[in-house]
């Protein structure tokens, strides 16, 4: 569990951090961000949230719960941080938050507790990726700040795992999952297309693991196997799917099947 900083372009390293973590096991540096300069940053290892504010030489304690585990992060700026569990597995899992830079936090009511991926592009507006389990991935939106959530998409007709995701206005958003699959949405979240590719490339069961954007048209996704993709036109335009519920409750009467619209 340890920080490392260079200030030459990457050609030497030094050690700017190093803690035994957790009451009484050894654990892993898992996110690190810096949300609006190099100056402030914020890095989380399972059991708390460290900050720096002289860019990354020095960093001290500013949330220490014991529960739950964190293990992502996710910010607007460098007073608003999410910190948030990022095992899908975990159903004691959740979300704090702080708007003054760490100084106070509180935790987020969630919908579910085990999250995959967060995004918030406010301190009220926001999405969460839940896995439930396959026919109960879903897609949670909140405009006060998770005082509240509204599910966006059917966990039957077109249920969506993201490993990471990025929203660049309160309909656009991409995501990461699957087999080294982008997505892209445009209405909020309800209902996610793929991304074109100009390859086909496959490794075993990996996939993509992070996805960063520089502005909302230019982002990279990044996986196993060293495989990174890029996009400078918002992802161009998606693959439509076909998502339908079949209504069959008037089948005897009528001898009609309805279809039940879920696409774009």
């Amino acid at each position: 569990p340890a920080i490392l900083k260079s200030t030459n372009g990457g050609v030497s390293y030094l050690l700017v951090y190093h803690s035994q973590v957790g009451p009484t096991t050894f654990s892993t540096l898992s996110d690190m961000i810096f949300p609006q300069d190099n100056t402030v940053g914020f890095a989380v290892d399972g059991y708390k949230v460290i900050k720096t504010t002289n860019g990354g030489s020095n960093w001290s304690v500013v949330y220490n719960g014991s529960a739950p585990a964190l293990g992502a992060l996710d910010a607007i700026d460098n007073n608003n941080v999410f910190a948030y569990s990022s095992d899908n597995s975990n159903t004691t899992g959740g979300m704090v938050k702080t708007n003054n830079g760490g100084g106070l936090w509180q935790a987020v009511t969630l919908p579910d507790p085990r999250l995959m991926s967060a995004d918030f592009i406010t301190p009220s507006r926001g999405w969460i990726s839940v896995n439930q389990n396959f026919d109960s991935s879903l897609i949670y939106y909140t405009s006060n700040g998770g005082a509240s959530w509204v599910k966006k998409n059917s966990g039957l007709v077109n249920p969506i795992q993201l490993l990471d995701m990025h929203f660049v206005n309160d309909s656009v958003g991409f995501g990461i999952g699957g087999l080294y699959t982008t997505f892209k949405t445009s209405d909020s979240g309800r209902v996610w297309e793929p991304i074109r590719r100009d390859n086909n490339f496959s490794y075993l069961g990996y996939g993509h693991n992070d996805l960063f954007a520089i502005n909302e048209n230019q982002f990279w996704c990044g996986g196993g196997r060293d495989f990174l993709e890029i996009t400078t036109n918002a992802g161009g335009t998606p693959m439509p799917l076909a998502l339908f519920k079949i209504d069959i409750s008037a089948l005897y009467n009528t001898n009609i099947v309805y279809l039940q619209n879920y696409s774009k």
